[in-house]
């Protein structure tokens, strides 16, 4: 395996930190668009894109129905159900996948004074 370059690992965290900001701001807008349409705004037609809002169905909460499950089993007892959910979400499990993760370098442009041995 050849060793990673510093060109390489750079370039990869600033475009890692714009995804992020692009997203963020994708979300933000996002919220603001749906909105305007919910009250009845209609969308620009001049340009080569229009926006509409679309009825979709949600996703199912796996964690609620599980735990629904749980209840009707044992009589209703909804406190054993959150405690057993909460003994399967403090399992210990093998890590299976890593992440990458940017950090500012602490190191980058500081100066070292290399220390010669005594003559």
């Amino acid at each position: 395996m050849k060793p990673l370059s510093q060109k390489l690992v750079t370039k990869y965290a600033k475009l890692n930190a714009l995804k992020n900001l692009i997203e963020r701001w994708l979300e933000k807008k996002k919220a603001e668009i749906k909105e305007a349409l919910k009250a009845g705004a209609k969308c620009p037609a001049r340009g080569p894109f229009v926006l509409e809002l679309q009825p979709c169905v949600g996703r199912v909460d796996w964690r609620g129905e599980f735990k629904k499950h749980l209840a009707k089993e044992h009589a209703g007892d909804e406190n054993w159900a959150e405690m057993y959910l909460t003994a399967i979400e403090n399992d210990d499990r093998e890590a299976n996948s890593h992440r990458l993760v940017s950090k500012v370098n602490p190191l980058w442009k500081q100066q070292f004074i290399p220390k010669l041995p005594a003559a």
